[in-house]
């Protein structure tokens, strides 16, 4: 009886095992995630050098149709989110903890922490954020599809 129990037990094993190396997210390999990851991050920072350098309008192809993002604001649209990005005016930006997570299907989530300096409108905006964003490639493109700002405590 034990044989019988430890041969299903082997067998289940097998088949975890199978699924996880043929599973399209699971099966990925080594090479892929990495460059993945290299393509998110080199996404991540062209859109706030491009924001920092020539503002909104170089970053805007960046932005998905179907955009949406949470911040200190509330929720925005993509329309809402252009329109706030543009009243920003940055003259220094650090990236850092950047971590990129695929999330399959041409999905990928990137956290990271942002050092701002710079105005919003009158306002200094300057801190330090929390960011989450989800990047999915539509039609070739990686887009910024959805985005959440949290600002930390002093």
């Amino acid at each position: 009886m034990r044989g019988v129990i430890k041969a299903i037990k082997c067998s289940i094993l097998a088949l975890f095992a199978a699924a996880a190396l043929t599973h399209p997210v699971l099966a990925q390999s080594p090479a892929h995630a990495e460059a993945l990851s290299d393509h998110i991050r080199a996404s991540v920072s062209v859109f706030w050098s491009q924001l920092s350098r020539s503002g909104v309008m170089a970053i805007e192809p960046l932005i998905a149709s179907d955009f949406s993002g949470v911040s200190r604001e509330g929720r925005l649209e993509r329309a809402e989110e252009i329109a706030a990005l543009d009243r920003i005016r940055l003259t220094e930006f650090a990236i850092a903890g950047l971590r990129v997570t695929d999330l399959g299907e041409a999905t990928a989530s990137a956290e990271y922490c942002i050092v701002l300096k710079g105005r919003i409108d009158a306002v200094d905006l300057s801190g330090v954020y929390y960011m989450s964003d989800i990047w999915k490639k539509t039609a070739g493109v990686w887009l910024l599809w959805r985005r959440a700002e949290i600002l930390a405590a002093p």
